[in-house]
């Protein structure tokens, strides 16, 4: 099953370091919108903007929270799944415009 998101470097290296989990079938938008010849990443905000001429509000106090506690707040499940959502959105837009998913995995 692919998985995808926005910045997951820092993720797969702390479940890598930290609990020994090596993670197959990622690919990092981030990474793969940014184009050649580029430096950085693109993030949800450029991309949203580009593929569906929206802003995309994310609210930093949240964005920066203490994710590590065992239960997260509302704001932070909030968050979560509309990264996850908005994700998955623009994966397919991304497709539809490249018409094939290349050799990025």
């Amino acid at each position: 099953m692919l998985k995808v998101g926005f910045g997951l470097g820092n993720d797969k290296s702390a479940l890598q370091s930290r609990l020994g989990i090596t993670l197959n079938n990622v690919l990092d938008l981030g990474e793969v919108l940014r184009g050649d010849g580029h430096r950085g990443t693109v993030g949800a905000k450029v991309a949203v903007a580009h593929f569906f001429g929206q802003k995309l509000a994310k609210s930093k106090k949240t964005g920066t929270s203490n994710w590590s506690l065992p239960n997260l707040s509302e704001r932070q499940i909030l968050y979560a799944a509309n990264d996850a959502h908005v994700a998955l959105k623009l994966y397919r837009a991304w497709l539809s415009s490249e018409g094939e998913l290349h050799n990025w995995l």
